[in-house]
C-alpha cells in the first residue's frame, strides 16, 4: 500500500466512523503512530480533520464531511 493509498483509506475510515485514535489507525495500516501523525498533518491541510487531546479524545472529521463530496439530494 502506498502512502497515497493509506491516506485515502484513512479518509474513508474517518468518513464512515467519524472518530478513531491514531493507535487504531497505526494498527489497522501496520505503520507507526508517527507515520499516522504525518499522514494526518497532510490530510488536515485539505480536509476538515482535527484531533482532540487527552482521555476520550482522538481523531475526528467534521460531522458534515462526506468523502464523495455529495451534499445535495
Amino acid at each position: 500500500m502506498t502512502a497515497a493509498d493509506r491516506r485515502r483509506a484513512i479518509l474513508e475510515t474517518l468518513s464512515s466512523e467519524k472518530f478513531t485514535t491514531r493507535a487504531n489507525l497505526a494498527f489497522e495500516f501496520g505503520v507507526s503512530k508517527r507515520t499516522i501523525d504525518h499522514d494526518l498533518l497532510l490530510l488536515s491541510r485539505k480536509y476538515p480533520i482535527y484531533a482532540i487531546p487527552g482521555k476520550g479524545g482522538g481523531i475526528h472529521v467534521m460531522d458534515n464531511f462526506r468523502l464523495d463530496g455529495r451534499y445535495l439530494t
